[in-house]
C-alpha cells in the first residue's frame, strides 16, 4: 500500500492533468504549477518530493520498486485509481525544470537535479547512489513507456465515464 502523502499526490496531478480533452496530454510541473495545484501547502515541492522519497524503498537497485510493484498490480485491477507510476513521471519533470550549471554540475546533468529534486537533503554519496541507478536503469525509458501506457488506458476510462453520466 502506498503512503497516504504519495496517494494525494497521485490523485491531485490526476485531478489537473487526467482530464478528457482534445489534443496530446501535457504534463508540464514547476514550482508554480505545483503552488497551484496545491495552494493549501506552504511549500507543495518539498511536500511533494518527501511523498516520492518516502514511498520509495531506498534500496540499490530498487528505489522505485514499490511503486513498480502497485503498477502492476493496478494493471492488473480495476484501474479504480490514477496510475501509481503519475508522481514519479512528475517529478522526473519537475527536475528537468531545475537544469541550470553550478558549482555541483552542468545544465545538462539531468539525473543529478533529478536526485536532489527526490533527496534535497541527500548526502554527496546518496545523491550520487540514485544518481547512478537512475541513470544505469534506462529509468526514462522504462518508466516513460510504462507511464504512458498506463495514461493512455486511464484517460479512455475517464473520457468514457463520462460519456455515460
Amino acid at each position: 500500500m502506498m503512503d497516504e502523502r504519495y496517494l494525494w499526490w497521485q490523485k491531485t496531478l490526476a485531478d489537473a492533468f487526467l482530464v478528457p480533452q482534445v489534443g496530446p496530454l501535457v504534463l508540464f510541473i514547476d514550482a508554480a504549477e505545483l503552488r497551484s495545484i496545491a495552494p493549501e501547502l506552504d511549500d507543495p515541492a518539498a511536500d511533494f518530493a518527501r511523498a516520492v522519497r518516502d514511498t520509495s524503498l531506498r534500496a540499490p537497485g530498487a528505489y522505485f520498486g514499490r511503486v513498480e510493484r502497485e503498477r502492476r498490480a493496478w494493471k492488473l485491477g480495476d484501474r479504480a485509481m490514477p496510475p501509481p507510476v503519475l508522481p514519479v513521471l512528475a517529478i522526473s519533470v519537475l527536475a528537468a525544470t531545475r537544469m541550470r550549471s553550478d558549482g555541483q554540475a552542468l545544465s545538462t546533468n539531468y539525473y543529478r537535479r533529478h536526485a536532489e529534486e527526490i533527496e534535497p537533503d541527500g548526502a554527496q554519496a546518496e545523491l550520487t547512489a540514485l544518481r547512478n541507478e537512475v541513470a544505469g536503469s534506462a529509468f526514462l525509458d522504462v518508466w516513460a513507456h510504462c507511464l504512458l501506457t498506463d495514461l493512455q488506458a486511464e484517460i479512455a476510462a475517464v473520457a468514457e465515464s463520462r460519456r455515460v453520466k
